[in-house]
């Protein structure tokens, strides 16, 4: 069952639906005593669930077809709902499945071997591209400065949906495909131009990238003038996504580096987050605190708490050091010992 595309239907959706999870947790005695996931269950049940779409993982397709599909069906009855024929599928893993615009798949690698891979799915790619497309017809006679504009959100936005699956390849396929689009589109409007004419008026290099979709405007204050860009989809990098551990609680010891880890993930996505980031790495000259190395992109990075936060230590920047992935898990194993003078100041941020 699908619900009316409102703006209120995942509310309505989530009221509705809550209480699979328990069920399935319950008859499959796949919820500890504090109604949290079990890292293993003999049945091998597990439920994910985003609005109305939800999967349900099993072990085997007899224990799907004939313990799970027949209890989530009374549930939904009891409610006046019904499954999706159309969206309801039982697959093996192999064959992959569709969810929430990505594909999960485990792909086989000679005999023996195999690898869950998540990419994008073929459909959302499909629809994104459509999107796209009928974007740069419906502006036929927009500017070059309004059609990237117009774009580069849509670009970036789908990019950034699918950053932490297996996207590398997809967007470069993307970004052909646009690209092909945008050809269409100058070619459109300067029938009677050559290609070499249409190259210079619309193509740019920029740094070492050739036929850039760029354009040179005047500033806000019309004083300068400023290079725009068509977004690439392949430009945004991938973050692999840290796993969400059910069992972690912040008041013990032993998560405090998964903390940590979360917290860098974190920061290293968001705007506020690269500035506070920036201002430690100026402040500890863009050397490690514990081995004095310096700290690129390439050796990566972790923020540790000075102070820890079990003993009361506070989440502000003067309170955070930079540290090497190795020296942080070197310093939660052995104590930390810091090369250069770093302090704790009481001091809001």
């Amino acid at each position: 069952m699908r619900p009316v595309p409102t703006l209120s239907s995942p509310i309505l959706a989530n009221l509705v639906l809550d209480g699979i999870e328990d069920l399935l947790g319950r008859k499959f005695n796949s919820l500890n005593r504090y109604g949290q996931s079990r890292q293993r269950s003999s049945w091998g049940i597990h439920f994910v669930r985003y609005a109305d779409d939800f999967v349900v993982i099993g072990k085997s397709k007899d224990v799907l077809v004939e313990e799970v599909y027949p209890l989530i069906e009374e549930f939904l009855k009891e409610r006046g709902l019904e499954l999706s024929k159309e969206k309801t599928k039982i697959t093996h893993i192999s064959e992959g499945f569709d969810f929430l615009g990505q594909n999960v798949r485990k792909y086989r690698f000679g005999r023996t071997n195999a690898k869950l891979l998540i990419k994008p799915s073929n459909k959302n790619i499909k629809t994104f591209l459509n999107g796209i497309r009928k974007t740069i017809k419906s502006m036929a006679t927009a500017s070059q400065e309004n059609l990237i504009r117009k774009l580069n959100p849509k670009i970036q936005g789908w990019a950034n949906y699918h950053r932490s699956i297996v996207s590398k390849e997809v967007y470069k396929k993307v970004d052909y495909e646009i690209w092909q689009a945008i050809r269409r589109w100058t070619k459109r409007r300067h029938p009677n131009k050559s290609k070499a004419w249409i190259q210079t008026k619309y193509f740019q290099k920029i740094k070492e990238r050739n036929h850039c979709f760029s354009c040179t405007i005047k500033d806000e204050n019309m004083k300068t003038t400023v290079v725009i860009t068509l977004k690439n989809a392949s430009d945004t990098p991938i973050r692999r996504h840290i796993k969400i551990r059910s069992e972690a609680t912040p008041f013990d010891p032993k998560y405090e580096a998964y903390f940590e880890n979360r917290m860098s993930s974190k920061m290293a996505n968001n705007k506020e987050g690269r500035k506070k980031v920036g201002a430690l790495w100026k402040r500890q000259k863009g050397s490690c605190s514990i081995c004095g190395e310096r700290i690129t992109s390439v050796t990566n990075w972790r923020l540790h708490h000075l102070e820890s936060q079990l003993e009361g230590g506070s989440g502000n920047i003067s309170n955070l050091t930079l540290l090497h992935p190795d020296c942080q898990e070197r310093g939660f194993n052995n104590g930390f010992k810091y090369l250069f003078p770093v302090g704790v100041s009481k001091t809001p941020a």
